[in-house]
C-alpha cells in the first residue's frame, strides 16, 4: 500500500513538473507586447470609439450641408391632372384692351367652354434670400461647432482608451515583476530548506529551524501562486481592453513602458474644458438665430409658370421676377421666451466653462505634486532596496559562522524581497502618475 501511495505522489509530481514546463515553454515563446503597441491597437479595435468617430463624421457633414442654405432655393413642381367638368372662360368687351385704331379688344363680350380634358401645370421658383442671412450663417456656426464638439468628444474617449490600456498594461507588468521576485524567493528557501534539512541531520541545526524555513517556503510558493493567478486575469483583461481573443498570448517588460509625452500645460488641449467653451459659443449662436427669427424672411425671386390646358388662346408660359416676403409677426410670445431660454443657456455654458476651467488647473496641479511625490518614493525605495540588499548580505555572511540565528536570516530575506517589491511598485507609481496627468493635458501619444 505504501509503495503505491508513492507511485502516485511521482506520477503526480511528474505531471505537475511537465505543466509547469510546458507552461513556462508558452510564456517564453510568447511575443513581447510593448506599450506602444498596446495603444495602438486599442484604438483601432475600440468599438466605442468607432461609433464616435463615426459620429463625428456625420456632423461635419451636418455642417458642410448648412453651408449650402446660401445659396438659392430651387423648387420645382408638376401637376397633371384629368378634368372633370368643363371650364367656362367669359372675357367681357375691352378686357383685353384696345387695338391701335381704338377698337375694343374684344368689341364684345365672349365666352369660350372647353371639353373636359387633361390639364399640366408646371411651376419652376428659384429664391435668393437676403434677409435671413444672418440667421443663415448663425445656424451655420452652430452645425460647425456641434462637429468641433464631436471631434472633441472623440478626442475624450481616444484619451480614455490610452489611459485604460496604459493603466491596465502596468498592471501586468506589476505582476510580472513581482511574480519573478516571489520565484526567486521560492527558489532561495527552497535552497535553504535544503540546507536547514542537511544541517539537521548533522545535528548543527534545530528542529525550529527547520519549521522556520518550511514556512517561509510555504509563504513563497502562496506568493507565487497568487501572482500567478492575477497576472493571468490582467492579462485577459487587458486583451479585452485591445478587442483581441482573452487567451492570447503575450509577455510584456518594464523597459517596454515608454513614457507617455506631456506637452506644455495648456487648457485648451483639455476636452473637457474645449467641450465647455465649445457649448459656451455654441449656446450664444443659438440665441443669435433666435434674435434673427424677428426679421421678415425677404428673398429675390424668378418664378416660371408652363400650363398645358385644353382652353386655346390662354397664356401656357408665364415668368415672374420680384421679391418673395413672408412674416410671421404675432407668435403668442414665443420667439421672446425662447430668446430668454437661449440667454439663460449661454450664460450658464459661460459659467460651466469657468468651472471645467478651475476643476482641470486644480486636477493639473494635483497631477504634478503626485508625480513629484512618487519621484521622492521611488528614492526612498531605491536606498531601502540597497540597504535591505546590504542586510541580507551581512546576515548570510553572520549565518554562515553561525554568529545568528537562521530566524534573522530568513528576517532579512524577507524584508529584502518586500523592500524590491516596493522598488518595482514605486517606478510603475512614476508611469502611473505620468498617463494621469498626460489624460489630462488631453496627451493621447504614450
Amino acid at each position: 500500500m505504501a509503495k503505491l501511495k508513492c507511485l502516485a505522489c511521482t506520477i503526480v509530481a511528474a505531471l505537475v513538473f511537465f505543466a509547469c514546463s510546458a507552461d513556462t515553454l508558452a510564456q517564453d515563446e510568447a511575443p513581447l507586447l510593448t506599450l506602444v503597441e498596446a495603444v495602438h491597437l486599442a484604438e483601432a479595435h475600440n468599438r466605442q470609439l468607432s461609433i464616435a468617430s463615426l459620429g463625428a463624421s456625420g456632423a461635419n457633414n451636418i455642417a458642410d450641408a448648412a453651408a449650402t442654405h446660401f445659396l438659392p432655393v430651387l423648387k420645382l413642381s408638376a401637376v397633371t391632372a384629368d378634368q372633370m367638368s368643363p371650364v367656362n372662360v367669359h372675357f367681357p368687351a375691352g378686357s383685353l384692351g384696345t387695338a391701335a385704331d381704338g377698337t375694343l379688344l374684344p368689341q364684345k363680350s365672349i365666352d369660350l367652354t372647353a371639353a373636359a380634358g387633361v390639364n399640366t401645370l408646371i411651376s419652376v421658383t428659384a429664391a435668393q434670400p437676403i434677409t435671413q442671412i444672418e440667421k443663415i450663417r448663425a445656424q451655420i456656426n452652430v452645425e460647425k461647432i456641434a462637429a468641433a464638439t464631436a471631434v472633441v468628444q472623440v478626442r475624450a474617449m481616444r484619451s480614455a482608451v490610452v489611459f485604460k490600456t496604459e493603466d491596465t498594461y502596468y498592471n501586468v507588468v506589476t505582476d510580472c515583476e513581482l511574480l519573478k521576485s516571489a520565484e526567486a524567493a521560492e527558489a532561495w528557501n527552497q535552497q535553504m530548506c535544503k540546507q536547514v534539512r542537511s544541517a539537521l541531520a548533522a545535528g548543527t541545526a534545530l528542529r525550529a529551524d527547520l519549521m522556520s524555513a518550511t514556512a517561509a517556503l510555504a509563504n513563497s510558493q502562496a506568493d507565487v501562486s497568487r501572482f500567478v493567478g492575477q497576472q493571468r486575469i490582467d492579462k485577459m483583461k487587458l486583451n479585452e481592453t485591445l478587442g483581441r481573443s482573452l487567451t492570447t498570448q503575450f509577455t510584456v517588460s518594464l523597459a517596454a513602458c515608454a513614457l507617455p509625452m506631456i506637452p506644455e500645460a495648456e487648457a485648451d488641449h483639455n476636452p473637457t474644458v474645449e467641450a465647455a467653451l465649445l457649448f459656451a459659443d455654441q449656446a450664444q449662436q443659438k440665441k443669435r438665430v433666435i434674435t434673427a427669427g424677428y426679421w421678415p424672411d425677404i428673398s429675390l425671386a424668378l418664378s416660371y409658370y408652363q400650363l398645358t390646358t385644353a382652353v386655346a388662346g390662354l397664356p401656357s408660359k408665364v415668368v415672374i421676377v420680384g421679391l418673395q416676403a413672408s412674416w410671421d409677426p404675432f407668435d403668442w410670445g414665443e420667439r421672446r421666451l425662447e430668446a430668454r431660454a437661449a440667454d439663460a443657456a449661454f450664460r450658464a455654458a459661460k459659467v460651466a466653462y469657468r468651472d471645467a476651467l478651475a476643476q482641470h488647473e486644480i486636477a493639473i496641479a494635483t497631477a504634478r505634486q503626485s508625480i513629484n511625490d512618487v519621484e521622492m518614493y521611488v528614492r526612498a525605495a531605491r536606498l531601502a532596496a540597497d540597504a535591505a540588499d546590504e542586510g541580507l548580505r551581512v546576515a548570510t555572511n553572520e549565518y554562515r559562522v553561525s554568529a545568528v540565528p537562521l530566524s534573522r536570516l530568513l528576517e532579512a530575506h524577507k524584508r529584502d524581497i518586500s523592500a524590491q517589491a516596493d522598488l518595482v511598485t514605486a517606478r510603475l507609481a512614476v508611469l502611473r502618475a505620468q498617463n494621469a496627468l498626460s489624460l489630462q493635458l488631453g496627451s493621447t501619444t504614450p
